[in-house]
């Protein structure tokens, strides 16, 4: 499954794009993060229905279109499966992606919760998250 056809994008939070991570060019869904702390994050939405086992993702941050002075922050994104239920969660820095993934197989609805980590937040900043190489299986 693709991202195109498996992600609900929320509010026009996040956008489908080529992004600039580290030095590779990315293709994937990037969203403009600004939340610091879990309170307000944005939400990539994907409805599984139970027919897949396991999720797995690239997570990083978009250099072209974050600030300079953003670079010390943490891009947090967690994994929840059923609501609240936190399944893993990844970080990311400016320069590199990291993977993150989950078992999902008793669950219908995933959601990829992306925010800033508040012990590195910088409140006046914000970083574009992107989540790319999404794969269900």
């Amino acid at each position: 499954m693709d991202l195109a056809n498996a992600a609900e994008l929320q509010d026009d939070d996040f956008r489908d794009d080529t992004f600039q991570v580290g030095a590779e060019s990315i293709a994937g869904i990037g969203g403009e993060v600004q939340a610091c702390g879990e309170d307000d994050p944005v939400i990539l939405d994907l409805r599984t229905y139970q027919r897949f086992s396991k999720i797995n993702f690239d997570l990083g941050i978009d250099g072209s279109l974050t600030p300079t002075d953003s670079t010390t922050q943490t891009l947090v994104a967690q994994i929840l499966g059923n609501g609240d239920e936190v399944l893993a969660t990844g970080r990311a820095e400016l320069a590199a992606q990291t993977q993150v993934s989950a078992d999902i197989g008793d669950v219908v609805a995933v959601k990829i919760r992306l925010y800033l980590d508040e012990s590195t937040c910088e409140y006046d900043n914000s970083v574009v998250g992107v989540v790319s190489n999404l794969e269900v299986s």
